[in-house]
C-alpha cells in the first residue's frame, strides 16, 4: 500500500510540473497569504480526487466527460472575469475573513480539475489500485507538493509587483485556461467564424467594461496609500516626541542613550518604521528592556500614553504587529503595569483602563469604531 501511494504521489507530480494547476497556485500566491492558499490547494484536490477515486468512474458513465470539461471551462472564465470586478471598502473588509481565500482557492482548484488529466489519472490509478485510499493520498499528496513550489514563487514575486498588474495576471491566467479548455472540448463544427468572432466580441466588451473602473480608480488609489502613510508617518513622529519628555533625566539619561530601557527603544523602533516606511513589522515583537527606567514622569508618561492610545484607536484596521500598537502596550506596561488586551473595540478597551484608574481619560477621543 506504501508502494501505490509513492507510486501515485511520483506520477502525479510530474504529470503536474508547469501544468495549470500549478501556474494557478502560483497566481494566487501573489494575492493570498501562502499558507491559506496551501490549505485551499488541499481541500480543492483533496475533493476533487475523492470524487476520482470513489465516484469518478461512475460520474464518467452517467454524464458526459465532454459536459464536466465545458462547465469546468466556463467557471475558469467565469472566475477570471469576476478578479477584474472593483470591490468596494466594505467589500474588501468581507473579504478578507479568515476563510475567504481558502474557500476561492479550494473551489478553482475543484472545478479546474474536473474533466483534467489529473483526474482521469486518478481514475486510472485507482481503478488498478488494492488499496484506493492510499491512492488518493499519494494523488493529493503530490498535488500539494507542485503547488507548494508555485506557492513559494509566487509568494516571493508578489511583493514587488504591484497590486493591479497581480490582479490582471491572475484573471488573464483564468480566462487563458478557460478558453484553451473551451477550444479542447467544443465539438468542432461548433467552433465556425461567426462563433468564435461572437464570443470573443462579447468577451471584449465584458473585459472594458470591467476595467473601465479600475483604470479610473487606480490614480485614486495611490493617492489614499499616500495619504494613510503620511498619516502614519505624523502619528509616530508625534508618539516619539511627546517621550521625549518622559525620562525626567533627559538626555543625560544613560540607559536612554544606550537604548536599554523601554523608553529609548519604543523611540527608536519608530524612527526605524519612518526611515523604511514600514509601519507593521514582519513579526510581533515584546519590548523588554534590559534596564526599566526608573526615573519616569508619570504625568508626562501619561500624556505620552494618551497621544498613543488615540492615534492607534484611530487606525481604521487594527493590526498586532503595528508599531503604534506596540508602542502602547509598551507605555500601558510602564504606567499601568500590564498591557492592555485589545481587538478593536474601543468601548471595551475603556472599560479595561477605567477599571485601572478611574480618571483615566479627561476627554476620550471620538471613535467611529
Amino acid at each position: 500500500m506504501i508502494t501505490e501511494l509513492i507510486y501515485a504521489c511520483f506520477f502525479i507530480f510530474l504529470a503536474e510540473m508547469g501544468d495549470k494547476t500549478q501556474i494557478l497556485a502560483m497566481t494566487f500566491a501573489t494575492k493570498y497569504p501562502a499558507k491559506k492558499v496551501l490549505l485551499g490547494v488541499l481541500f480543492g484536490s483533496l475533493a476533487n480526487h475523492a470524487l476520482a477515486v470513489f465516484i469518478g468512474f461512475y460520474l464518467s458513465k452517467t454524464i458526459s466527460l465532454t459536459l464536466i470539461q465545458l462547465i469546468a471551462g466556463c467557471s475558469f472564465i467565469i472566475f477570471g472575469l469576476w478578479g477584474l470586478v472593483e470591490d468596494t471598502e466594505e467589500e474588501n473588509k468581507k473579504s478578507t475573513n479568515k476563510y475567504g481565500p481558502i474557500l476561492t482557492v479550494a473551489t478553482a482548484f475543484f472545478i479546474g480539475e474536473l474533466g483534467d488529466k489529473t483526474q482521469l489519472t486518478t481514475i486510472a490509478l485507482a481503478s488498478q489500485a488494492t488499496y484506493p485510499h492510499f491512492i488518493l493520498i499519494g494523488t493529493v499528496l503530490g498535488m500539494v507538493l507542485t503547488s507548494g513550489i508555485g506557492i513559494w514563487i509566487g509568494s516571493k514575486i508578489g511583493k514587488n509587483i504591484p497590486e493591479i498588474a497581480i490582479k490582471l495576471a491572475s484573471s488573464g491566467v483564468f480566462l487563458l485556461f478557460g478558453i484553451m479548455k473551451l477550444w479542447e472540448t467544443i465539438p468542432r463544427h461548433y467552433v465556425t467564424i461567426t462563433n468564435t468572432t461572437l464570443f470573443f466580441m462579447t468577451l471584449t466588451g465584458i473585459l472594458l467594461y470591467l476595467l473601465k473602473p479600475m483604470v479610473k480608480n487606480r490614480g485614486h488609489k495611490n493617492t489614499r496609500l499616500k495619504e494613510t502613510a503620511q498619516e502614519l508617518y505624523l502619528n509616530t513622529l508625534k508618539i516619539q516626541e511627546s517621550l521625549n519628555f518622559v525620562c525626567s533625566q533627559g538626555d543625560e539619561c544613560q540607559a536612554c542613550q544606550n537604548q536599554q530601557c523601554s523608553i529609548s527603544l519604543v523611540k527608536a523602533m519608530l524612527k526605524e518604521a519612518r526611515q523604511k516606511n514600514q509601519y507593521v513589522l514582519p513579526n510581533k515583537i515584546h519590548i523588554q528592556a534590559d534596564v526599566q527606567t526608573i526615573d519616569l514622569d508619570r504625568d508626562q508618561l501619561k500624556q505620552s500614553l494618551l497621544v498613543t492610545i488615540e492615534t492607534c484607536l484611530h487606525c481604521s484596521k487594527h493590526e498586532e504587529r503595528c508599531v503604534g500598537n506596540i508602542a502602547r502596550e509598551t507605555l500601558e506596561r510602564q504606567y499601568f503595569g500590564k498591557s492592555l488586551p485589545f481587538t478593536g473595540d474601543a468601548a471595551a478597551y475603556y472599560k479595561e483602563v477605567e477599571t485601572l484608574e478611574q480618571n483615566f481619560f479627561t476627554n476620550k477621543p471620538s471613535l467611529s469604531h
